[in-house]
């Protein structure tokens, strides 16, 4: 994931160029599927974290709930999502 598309918005609506700038080359139906959820930018990184099997949350036992579980049934369910062109 990218590092620069979140600093100093976390808590703000993501914009479609937010969600490329930290998923890399994701198709159209991708981005606008993501920001029906209403998932903030620190969510999807989460999900993104996850689908990448960074799932540092799973290690401390807590599950993924809201816009963060949505978002990650989004991104692992699409072939267009590749965890290796997100930055950590």
């Amino acid at each position: 994931m990218r590092k620069d598309a979140s600093r100093g918005r976390t808590s703000e609506r993501p914009t479609r160029e937010d969600i490329v700038d930290l998923l890399g080359d994701v198709d159209d139906a991708t981005v606008t599927a993501i920001l029906s959820t209403g998932a903030s930018l620190v969510e999807i990184v989460e999900a993104a974290r996850w689908a990448a099997g960074e799932a540092i949350a799973a290690v401390e036992r807590r599950p993924l709930s809201g816009p963060t579980s949505v978002v990650y049934d989004i991104l692992v369910t699409t072939p267009t999502f590749d965890p290796a062109s997100s930055e950590p």
